[in-house]
This record gives structure tokens, C-alpha cells and sequence, in this order.
């Protein structure tokens, strides 16, 4: 959703133009939406199934960018540290390859499901999957 839908309903939204009649929030909007391009960009970078490094240094450039920008837009917000794990994933993109070569969804579904299990020693029913 966030690679393809997304990008084309907020350009609509918030592309340059006299939507808001105020110079200033139509400033904002296109601020906003580049940096949310920058964003895409990264998601896309990750996404693809062969890697080169041109595609890591782009991600690296992309997503440099579009932390900047967070905080040039939004200066009360403060970063977590998942933000600062993004900065990273260009080294996790050099050693491993593409990121759906290693990212690990089906174990964290399993560990999800592991969570939900009775652990207080009292029988219980199982939970079927």
C-alpha cells in the first residue's frame, strides 16, 4: 500500500497548487510531501529482489534525507531508536543481500503465537493455528 497507493493519493492531495488558498500550509503540504517521497523511495529500495550498490547508496542518500527533514518539519518530535536502526539497514543490504532474504516475519508470527500460550502451568485448551 505504502509503495503504490499511498505516493498517488497524496500527490493529489498535497501536490503544489492553490488547494489550501493559503501560501503557507501549500508550503508545508509540498515539504511534507517530498519528504514522504524520500520515505517510498526507501520502502521501494529495500523491497527490490536484486541488489547492487548503487541501490544501497541511494537508500543510504534517501533515507538520510528524509530523517533531515523529519526534523526540520516536526521539531517537537522526538526520534526512536527504530529510527536510528534505518540508518543501518544499508550495512544489512551489503553483508545479506536483499532484506527478503533475511527479514524474519514467519518467526515473528511464531513467537507471536508462542506469547499467546498459557504459560502458568495450569492446563488449558491449545490454541489450533
Amino acid at each position: 500500500m505504502a509503495i503504490v497507493y499511498l505516493p498517488i493519493v497524496l500527490i493529489s492531495l498535497w501536490s503544489p497548487g492553490d488547494l489550501y488558498n493559503c501560501e503557507n500550509i501549500n508550503n508545508h503540504a509540498s515539504k511534507v510531501l517530498g519528504n514522504s517521497m524520500q520515505l517510498f523511495s526507501t520502502a521501494c529500495l529495500v523491497g527490490l529482489n536484486n541488489m547492487s550498490q548503487r541501490c544501497i547508496e541511494a537508500y543510504q542518500v534517501c533515507i538520510i534525507a528524509y530523517l533531515a527533514n523529519i526534523q526540520t518539519l516536526y521539531s517537537h518530535v522526538t526520534l526512536r531508536l527504530n529510527v536510528h536502526m534505518a540508518v543501518h539497514v544499508n550495512n544489512f543490504l551489503k553483508q545479506f543481500g536483499p532484506a527478503h532474504s533475511w527479514w524474519c516475519f514467519s518467526f515473528e508470527r511464531l513467537i507471536g503465537i508462542l506469547q499467546r500460550q498459557p504459560s502458568n502451568h495450569i492446563h488449558s485448551k491449545m490454541i489450533c493455528i
